[in-house]
């Protein structure tokens, strides 16, 4: 039997008589098969082992379950048994009376994850239970990718990194030291591998930028808009005047929901992307506006570059993906991806908007802070 396959459940339910058919309906499905009356547990054919002993919570537990008396009783050792099992999910199943039905309303989505009413029926029982092992099943699947993918980023990050430096360092100490003698062909080959190495060496620092944010939890609260366009301009400065772009923008902004860093990383790369992508010898001419929602508010940016050709556009959130040669206009086809992902972790919304040699329109939706109190860190 695989170990996934294997799982613990701490019974804390306190009523004598639900306590025992808890046990009794768990047990009985993994017992010799009633092949007349399958079961749906039967159909995730997992072990389950059953421990009653409230001392075990050092134990690999893979679900509680547990009364309005047990929750009252143990709830900060199931809060803080949740806490140690992080990022994995740990189901805690809730039996209830009716008459406790109250407890359903209160700020129970801390700590519970499934609620069940007495009498404990066993297919009611079974199915609430199937869904619950399945979500900690995906969820230990989910883990051991994601520790796959940080040993992966490890190699990427530390043991090839140090080869791309010193291929780097090495084609610039031939090219100070002999570019004087050396044949035009050679120095062109030469300047091709440090720059083909110094893009590597860039496009690993993205891809690490970009996974780094799958796993972000950002601590959100009220932002004034005004701030971040404020520190936009402000990394954009130098560009803006070589490039002698214009920007139009409101003289007044919304404050939204969200974090300020994460704010300024989403406009910064939009506007970069703006400066960039005009055709030659065109000023980037950007107009920034907004308008209030029912829920949130709506950003604009307005751009009159050399915009998208409408079947491209679902493709330019995709990692690496570049409609235009690195020669024409640099990149690494990692900004919108990060952009996209940002905006999910704000709960917002990003729609575009382009016609070939007409400029593109980024839309982003952004919810309100009405009553948020905490402010980002």
């Amino acid at each position: 039997m695989n170990g996934n396959d294997i799982f613990l459940i701490l019974n804390l339910v306190q009523h004598r008589e639900n306590k025992r058919l808890l046990d009794e309906h768990l047990a009985a499905p993994f017992a010799a098969p009633d092949l007349e009356q399958t079961d749906i547990l039967d159909l995730c054919k997992p072990s389950l082992r059953l421990l009653s002993d409230v001392e075990s919570w050092d134990a690999p537990l893979d679900c509680i379950l547990t009364d309005a008396p047990g929750l009252r009783r143990y709830e900060h050792h199931i809060v803080a048994k949740k806490a140690e099992e992080r990022p994995l999910f740990l189901p805690v199943l809730l039996v209830l009376q009716d008459q406790e039905s109250g407890l359903a309303t209160g700020g129970l989505w801390r700590t519970v994850d499934e609620i069940l009413y007495a009498p404990v029926r066993r297919l009611e029982l079974s199915a609430r239970m199937a869904v619950l092992i399945r979500s900690r099943r995906l969820s230990r699947e989910l883990n051991q990718k994601n520790q796959e993918l940080k040993t992966f980023l490890y190699l990427l990050a530390h043991d090839l990194r140090a080869p791309m430096r010193a291929v780097t360092g090495f084609s610039e100490l031939l090219e100070e030291d002999y570019s004087e003698g050396m044949p035009s062909t050679t120095l062109d080959l030469l300047q091709r591998i440090r720059r083909s190495s110094e893009e590597m060496a860039a496009l690993m620092d993205e891809v690490l930028r970009l996974v780094r944010l799958e796993s972000l939890s950002p601590v959100m609260g009220p932002v004034p808009i005004a701030d971040v366009m404020e520190d936009v301009r402000l990394r954009l400065d130098a560009e803006l005047a070589q490039r002698r772009a214009t920007i139009h923008a409101p003289p007044d902004w919304p404050t939204v929901l969200g974090s300020k860093p994460l704010l300024v990383s989403i406009f910064h790369n939009i506007l970069s992307n703006a400066l960039k992508y005009t055709a030659p010898g065109v000023s980037p001419e950007i107009t920034l506006r907004w308008e209030a929602l029912p829920w949130g508010f709506r950003l604009h940016v307005i751009d009159n570059g050399i915009g998208i050709p409408e079947d491209k556009i679902p493709l330019i959130f995709r990692p690496f993906t570049r409609l235009h040669g690195s020669e024409e206009y640099p990149g690494m086809g990692l900004g919108l991806t990060a952009v996209k992902r940002i905006v999910d972790l704000l709960h917002g919304r990003i729609h575009v908007r382009s016609q070939v040699g007409q400029g593109t329109v980024f839309t982003v939706d952004f919810m309100r802070c009405d009553h948020v109190e905490n402010s980002p860190r």
